[in-house]
């Protein structure tokens, strides 16, 4: 009797364990699943400056297996103040500019909507890779509406020296080189 108790204990238990771990493996499946699912609806997109110097957004091919150099990154944590919002959410934000450099933007949350000087609108959100590269022109700027916060990795494509970078935040004649 002793023997079938156990037998019957064991069992159950390895039952239970089990079926626990077919969940665990039916979850991760799922996840892994709705990963690469994710995967597939992520899309780069290009801000540039057409001929005309204004600045424009076009939907590139996923460069999906190809080694891409950068040179280096920033992560920004952008935070619009309650008080600063303002009321019309079309309303830009800041004066038109063009990038210093280029660069990827990848939005790791929130969004942030960007205007170019064509009047073309571009959502940069998680869901989207940005590669900005008007760097002369007319440029761009952003909309008030979007998310209050948003986190954004910046990867730059092109070698940025520590004077170049000096002077893309410092204007003369307060900073000379």
């Amino acid at each position: 009797m002793k023997c079938t108790v156990k037998s019957v204990a064991y069992f159950i238990v390895l039952l239970s364990v089990t079926l626990i771990w077919g969940d665990h493996v039916a979850l991760t499946a799922q996840q892994d699943k709705d990963r690469v699912s994710h995967k597939q609806d992520l899309e780069l997109w290009n801000m540039y400056t057409d001929a005309n110097g204004k600045t424009r957004f076009r939907k590139l091919e996923m460069p999906y297996e190809k080694l891409i150099r950068t040179k280096g990154g920033m992560f920004s944590r952008s935070v619009r103040r309650p008080e600063a919002k303002p009321v019309d959410p079309n309303a830009m934000e800041g004066e038109l500019h063009a990038a210093p450099w280029r660069r990827y933007m990848v939005t790791l949350s929130g969004s942030r909507r960007l205007i170019g000087s064509s009047g073309e609108v571009f959502t940069a959100d998680p869901s989207h890779i940005l590669l900005i590269e008007d760097t002369w022109g007319d440029g761009h700027t952003f909309l008030a509406g979007g998310s209050d916060e948003t986190i954004t990795v910046f990867l730059e494509v092109d070698e940025i020296t520590p004077r170049d970078r000096l002077l893309s935040v410092c204007k003369a004649p307060a900073c000379t080189p």
